[in-house]
């Protein structure tokens, strides 16, 4: 994968674990990469995240993402 070694991020060997899509469909995820970063409407970001092999998606973002924004309702 070109942007693990261009963007130095490390990776980490899990117990697999069972993701189930909305389509009631299960997916293996088995690895979590360290201090991932990516710029999204020119913000920085950098978290963990598990790599699941999607195959019309870039990234997905979870639950566990959005509790590193704090409160973000008025």
């Amino acid at each position: 994968m070109k942007w693990l070694i261009s963007y130095k991020v490390i990776s980490q060997s899990l117990d697999p674990l069972t993701v189930e899509a909305v389509n009631k469909g299960t997916m293996i995820c088995s690895t979590m990469h360290r201090g991932f970063k990516w710029k999204m409407q020119r913000v920085n970001f950098k978290v963990d995240v598990h790599r699941v092999e999607l195959n019309n998606y870039d990234m997905v973002l979870g639950i566990q993402w959005l509790a590193i924004l704090d409160n973000i309702c008025n």
